[in-house]
């Protein structure tokens, strides 16, 4: 009989252990986003990073979309190129990204590498109705 109740209280115990609610999964974060503003401020860049945060010594992507600070912006520019430059070491990366327009303002580089951690600089090459412009994206890789 001793055997039986204690068979039944295991039982009950693994039983409601099964039903206790699952935690929430955790929130899963905003990606981070860094801005510019182009030279005559009509415009602004928004920059973010697959994966995020970026990893050190591994592909990462970039998406860029062209976002009109004003309602009368003007024409919409043209991101040309993007790359990364370590000025501290003097070097950029060991690999070629490849450049992808997309619509609506949204561009998307692929195959950028950090290879080491340290302070770089995404670099946009940007044409607007006034000329070429870069702008800087700083960026710390611990």
């Amino acid at each position: 009989m001793r055997y039986l109740v204690l068979a039944f209280v295991l039982t009950f115990a693994i039983l409601l252990s099964g039903c206790q609610s699952a935690s929430p999964a955790p929130p899963v974060p905003a990606p981070t986003e860094r801005r510019q503003a182009t030279g005559d401020g009509l415009w602004e860049i928004v920059l973010t990073t697959d994966p995020d945060p970026i990893p050190s010594n591994e592909h990462f992507h970039v998406s860029l979309t062209l976002v009109p600070k004003t309602k009368d912006a003007g024409p919409r520019p043209e991101i040309e190129a993007v790359d990364a430059y370590m000025p501290d070491h003097r070097h950029g990366m060991r690999t070629q990204p490849r450049f992808v327009k997309g619509a609506d303002g949204r561009y998307r580089a692929e195959g950028l590498l950090f290879h080491m951690s340290g302070y770089w600089e995404i670099f946009v090459a940007v044409k607007t109705a006034r000329g070429q412009e870069g702008l800087v994206f700083p960026v710390t890789l611990e």
